[in-house]
């Protein structure tokens, strides 16, 4: 800068922040006498642009608070009229309740029946272990599904069926034959002591299908209807049961445990009104899966006494429709009258129909 213009100086700190301060005062007072000469001022406040903080300007209203009256709480809820709003009942939710008997009750098995436990403890003790291998190495992957023919299902903490779908993959293996004291030996796992513990695995997917199969159809988009619970109940304890007089050797006390959760957490809606209702009015099963006559007389009672015995005109009454006429283009322009059906004769067409009939069959008849 001396070398191009000699005859100037370079501004120091203090006269630069000098000369600041004496124009910031400057403006400051120019600003001041105009808004003394305005008579309407409009300030807008920068909310976020220093220090994030939010200007909110606080008015009070004296008129207010002065006519705020305090209101006890317990007179306005005494003074509410009983029965006008009312909540539907609530219900558990039927997959995790079944969820539920598939993990901590069937764990119960393991309590009462020592050697369940430990026959249950040595199988899944090994195949985790197999599991694990699988998960940590390439190579005992590609090996298992070189032995195999492919790879076990991998397990998922949050969903139990994983452990189901990697015992059923294991007793598949089993079942084609699969050599699978090789593979142990390979992967230096203690083998499946014969036969005690392979025919422990065939039982226990045995027991442990028909909730699987109830637990997804409970699960899915299709099933989604009230109306599939008290089957699919009814169904499962059916087939556990079979599959416990049918003989089981080492998981009996696994049939009896899933029974037993299953009657302590859903016998209190075996026998509910309106679920029993939304099974019989649904296509699918009607009556048909209740094989108890009292219990069968008590689903049809309980859709009888929903629907109207008295008997009511389908469509509008024929004075209506006559009325009517003139102003309504489409009002009964055949001139028949109009049938009366009763609630119960809607109800016995209905079970005419049987639960299984085809409804393609009522096209090709029509045809």
């Amino acid at each position: 800068l001396k070398a191009t213009t000699p005859d100037r100086n370079v501004l120091t700190r203090p006269m630069l922040m000098t000369r600041l301060k004496a124009r910031f005062d400057a403006l400051k007072d120019s600003l001041r006498s105009t808004f003394q000469k305005l008579q309407f001022v409009a300030i807008t406040a920068d909310c976020w642009t220093r220090f994030h903080r939010i200007y909110v300007e606080e008015e009070a209203n004296d008129e207010d608070e002065e006519n705020c009256q305090p209101v006890h709480l317990c007179s306005l809820i005494d003074s509410v009229e009983e029965g006008r709003h009312r909540l539907p009942p609530h219900h558990r939710c039927s997959a995790h309740t079944l969820n539920l008997i598939a993990t901590a009750d069937a764990a119960r098995a393991e309590t009462v029946d020592q050697e369940y436990s430990t026959i249950k403890q040595s199988v899944f003790t090994k195949c985790q272990k197999l599991w694990t291998k699988q998960g940590q190495s390439a190579q005992a992957a590609d090996l298992i599904k070189a032995q195999c023919g492919k790879y076990v299902p991998r397990l998922n903490v949050t969903r139990w069926n994983s452990t189901f779908k990697a015992m059923e993959a294991i007793n598949t293996f089993l079942e084609r034959g699969t050599d699978l004291d090789v593979l142990f030996c390979k992967l230096g796992i203690p083998r499946l002591l014969p036969p005690h513990e392979p025919n422990f695995i065939r039982e226990y997917c045995r027991v442990m299908k028909p909730v699987c199969c109830a637990l997804n159809d409970l699960q899915g988009d299709n099933h989604i209807h009230s109306g599939y619970l008290l089957p699919t109940l009814d169904v499962l304890i059916k087939k556990i049961e079979y599959e416990k007089m049918a003989g089981l050797r080492y998981s009996g006390p696994l049939a009896v445990s899933l029974l037993a959760g299953i009657h302590k957490r859903f016998d209190n809606v075996m026998n509910q009104k309106d679920l029993l209702v939304a099974d019989t009015l649904l296509l699918r099963f009607k009556l048909s899966w209740i094989s108890d006559e009292v219990k069968r007389n008590a689903a049809l009672a309980a859709v009888k006494s929903e629907l109207t015995v008295s008997s009511r005109l389908v469509e509008s009454p024929a004075s209506l429709l006559k009325a009517n006429a003139a102003e309504d283009f489409f009002g009964n322009p055949f001139g028949n009258e109009c049938t009366s059906v009763s609630g119960d004769d809607e109800l016995a067409r209905y079970f005419l129909v049987p639960h299984n009939f085809a409804l393609t069959e009522l096209k090709t008849a029509s045809l």
